[in-house]
């Protein structure tokens, strides 16, 4: 029986991808949580989306460890898809700060409201970040979701 090992991240960035690395290392990290860990289908985790959308990755040490998609379905509402956060570095405060980088950026582009489908474990996270659940727990990717949301103004 093996110990996990987790690194105390003591320092880690929050910013807009910037680069085609970057970009890679940000959809291998989807990969490796979404499909390998959880067990999405692969194809649905490749939806084509994004390259319209902006990425936010979070790096440690030079490393991508966290990352989000934002896209903007209706005018003043931006919507933040695929987050995640390798598994050995969550409850480190990586999540909620690229939340409030999102935020952040968001306002600066007069984003009104900010939507998300999370996944249930994590509905309690999210709510404590300033996010409201609305209707319903339904399947998405086999997983049970709620849908949430934020004002920003």
């Amino acid at each position: 029986m093996g110990l996990r090992y987790n690194p105390v991240v003591s320092e880690f960035v929050c910013k807009l991808a910037e680069s085609e690395t970057e970009l890679r290392a940000a959809l291998a990290l989807r990969q490796a949580v979404f499909v390998m860990e959880q067990g999405v289908d692969a194809e649905l985790e490749t939806d084509g989306l994004d390259a319209a959308a902006l990425h936010v990755v979070a790096t440690a040490a030079g490393a991508v460890v966290g990352t989000a998609r934002i896209r903007f379905p209706e005018a003043a509402t931006a919507k933040v898809e695929r987050m995640a956060v390798l598994q050995t570095y969550r409850r480190h405060g990586i999540g909620r700060a690229m939340l409030a980088f999102i935020e952040d950026v968001l306002r600066a582009r007069n984003v009104r409201r900010m939507v998300l489908h999370a996944q249930s474990p994590v509905v309690a996270f999210y709510r404590s970040c300033g996010y409201r659940a609305a209707g319903a727990t339904f399947l998405e990717a086999g997983m049970r979701h709620r849908a949430m949301s934020r004002r920003l103004v």
